[in-house]
């Protein structure tokens, strides 16, 4: 009897190891982060990863999607990271990818460099087919920033790579795919707009060279009502967001930028100042997505994604551990699954192949 006890003894050890022996094989790509979340980086296998879109699949599970631009150097594409079975995988669309989205019409939006694609979406994503849009003037043409509002997506184009530019306006119609081309004027030539966003019936423009920023009050004369709004007076603004009624315009690393960052202003205050949001430091901000309006997640391009608080300039910066691996570099579009408390980033990584960062933060 004796004996028969230390060999049950010796069993029920022998299976406590083993499961302590699997569970510790299965996360050993996915580092524990200290208060909660573990990281995950799953190749591509493609150059050029920048933005991101999430949808639901045939199962109602989240899809995310995987834009890559290669601005016509080699051939850019897209794929989706499927979270029901936790692989990434190929859909048909082998073209460049500035920026996508999924309108209510079933239908995605693609915007290259210097083409423009609409999809019918539905079924199996590799079946998907691009069919290439032309302007007005059956011209191609692509932009560097896109929103959809509506039932329409409004892209902005620079015309250019530096001064002088020829600023352009495209709206797509999602319901018909036609397409208007506003051109915005000789005298904003000197304005390089780069990144587009909408806040109560009106647009917003960001300058990439000075930082200033500017709206179109009518959808229906975007050209006419463009005036002037503020200024961050740095070199390498980019993206502008809209949360808890207050606006949000991130500046990178430029040739003269002096305060890389967050900044924020109070749009429905005429002339109200962007306020740099001081405990940042020097953060080469890309892209950011809100939780709530405590809570924000922004991509820092070669250090890590960092959660500070939007509502209060004077939020510190707190990295989120293991985000930051010497082995990637890069980061860019950054989405939030709020259902499953996860985080999914596009890091570029370039001249290495792309990867998508995921992050759990429970």
């Amino acid at each position: 009897m004796g004996k028969k006890k230390y060999y049950f003894i010796f069993i029920a050890a022998f299976v406590l190891l083993t499961i302590f022996i699997v569970m510790r094989c299965n996360t050993t790509n996915i580092p524990a982060v200290p208060g909660g979340g573990k990281v995950k980086l799953v190749d591509t296998n493609m150059n050029g990863a920048t933005m991101l879109q999430k949808t639901s699949g045939s199962s109602g599970q989240t899809l995310i999607f995987i834009g890559h631009n290669t601005y016509g150097s080699d051939s850019g594409g897209l794929k989706f990271y499927d979270t029901h079975d936790a692989t990434l995988k190929d859909t048909s669309i082998d073209v460049d990818v500035a920026d996508f989205s999924f309108s209510s019409s079933n239908k995605m939006y693609i915007m290259g460099p210097y083409n423009t694609y609409s999809i019918l979406t539905g079924g199996d994503p590799s079946t998907w087919t691009p069919t290439e849009l032309l302007d007005g003037t059956n011209n191609y043409f692509g932009g560097s920033d896109m929103v959809l509002y509506g039932e329409k997506v409004y892209m902005v184009d620079p015309g250019g790579w530096s001064a002088p530019y020829n600023n352009r306006v495209y709206v797509i119609n999602t319901v018909d795919d036609s397409v208007t081309t506003v051109t915005l004027g000789a005298e904003f030539q000197n304005e390089g707009f780069t990144s587009i966003g909408v806040y109560n019936d009106e647009l917003y423009y960001t300058d990439t060279d000075d930082g200033d920023i500017y709206k179109s009050t009518d959808l229906n004369d975007i050209a006419g009502s463009l005036s002037p709004v503020t200024t961050t007076t740095e070199s390498a603004t980019g993206k502008i967001y809209f949360n808890n009624s207050m606006a949000y315009v991130l500046v990178g690393a430029g040739p003269s930028t002096v305060n890389e960052g967050v900044y924020m202003f109070d749009p429905s205050n005429p002339g109200a100042a962007a306020t740099h949001f001081q405990n940042s430091g020097m953060i080469s901000a890309q892209y950011m997505v809100f939780k709530d309006n405590d809570t924000a997640y922004v991509t820092h391009y070669s250090y890590g994604v960092y959660v500070f608080n939007p509502s209060s300039e004077n939020s510190n910066y707190v990295i989120i551990p293991d985000t930051d691996p010497a082995s990637v570099t890069g980061l860019q579009d950054i989405i939030l699954d709020s259902s499953e408390n996860m985080l999914y980033i596009a890091v570029n990584n370039y001249p290495n192949a792309s990867k998508l960062m995921l992050v759990d933060m429970n």
